[in-house]
Formats: structure tokens, C-alpha cells, sequence
């Protein structure tokens, strides 16, 4: 029996499929080649979302800081115009 990539695979009287040490090779690099593609997009994907969540932090003490003047600002006009 050959297999997709031209390989042939041993089959027994009793029509059981065994596998040599060569086909279990290239099926873990298979395996490991998906697992080693994932783990790549997993830490971009980590690497991604915690420099958004670092620029999101930024953005939320800019706003706090511009609230602070824009109250100190009403503050000082309410206080001047009660005068």
C-alpha cells in the first residue's frame, strides 16, 4: 500500500495496517510542526494584546488627566464668576 507522500507501508496477511519507525517519524514532525505553528501565533497573539492593553492604560491616564483640568478649569470659572 503507498501512502500520499509515496511511502510505502507494510500490510500483514491479516490486513492490519503497521507502521515503521520511518512513518511514526514523519507523523510527530507533522504533529510537531502544527503544535510549533500554534505556539507561534499564540505568543503574537499575547504579544498583540498586551501592547494594546498597555496603550489602552495610557489612554485612560491622558482622559483622567484632561477630567482633573477640565474640573479645575469649571472650578476656578465657578468661583471667579460667583464673585
Amino acid at each position: 500500500m503507498v501512502g500520499a507522500l509515496g511511502i510505502v507501508m507494510t500490510v500483514n496477511s491479516d490486513r492490519t495496517v503497521s507502521l515503521s519507525a520511518k512513518d511514526w517519524c514523519g507523523i510527530l514532525a507533522s504533529i510537531m510542526t502544527i503544535l510549533g505553528s500554534l505556539f507561534a501565533v499564540y505568543i503574537h497573539h499575547d504579544r498583540q494584546l498586551s501592547v494594546i492593553m498597555t496603550r489602552q492604560e495610557m489612554v485612560i491616564e491622558r482622559i483622567n488627566r484632561i477630567e482633573d483640568k477640565q474640573d479645575q478649569i469649571q472650578n476656578a470659572n465657578f468661583t471667579t464668576s460667583s464673585n
